[in-house]
């Protein structure tokens, strides 16, 4: 099975160069704006307000890529590796904390270690990615927002 080269969603199906629609959509903005971005500086127009919209824009980008990357390397290879129970309380500390508002399963990476096999803990953590991957993804432009503009700062 192929799966996304950048988000490594086994759920979403390959559309173009390897990677899933949502991360080839980020990939054909970043280039683009690369494009504009290097016909405004051969037309020298490097201090107007459309260089640094266009440059915002990219950053912008660039960060959705690399949050993109990130929901990859973090649960990309669920199914060959061992998950712990501190994995566990991490992942589910972090759904709910978005859909309660409250960490609620903090202290609790012993018991789960305790109560579920390691093959039961690598099922549960990739149910619980399924969710966590929608909900990165659903909130990864105003995350990308956030971060660029945290580095002006």
């Amino acid at each position: 099975m192929d799966i996304c080269g950048w988000c490594r969603d086994p759920d979403s199906a390959i559309r173009s160069k390897g990677l899933c629609g949502h991360c080839y959509r980020i990939k054909r903005q970043i280039a683009t704006l690369r494009d504009e971005l290097s016909a405004l500086e051969r037309q020298r127009e490097l201090d107007g307000m459309l260089y640094i919209e266009r440059r915002f824009r990219l950053e912008n980008a660039e960060n959705k890529r690399w949050l993109a990357e990130r929901d990859g390397a973090k649960y990309g290879d669920i199914g060959s590796r061992p998950v712990d129970g501190l994995e566990l309380e991490h992942e589910l500390s972090f759904l709910s904390e978005r859909l309660v508002g409250k960490k609620l399963y903090s202290g609790m990476q012993n018991s789960l270690n305790q109560r579920f096999s390691p093959t039961q803990r690598q099922h549960l953590f990739y149910l619980l990615s399924r969710m966590s991957r929608a909900w990165n993804r659903k909130k990864r432009g105003s995350d990308a927002f956030l971060r660029s503009i945290d580095s002006h700062q």
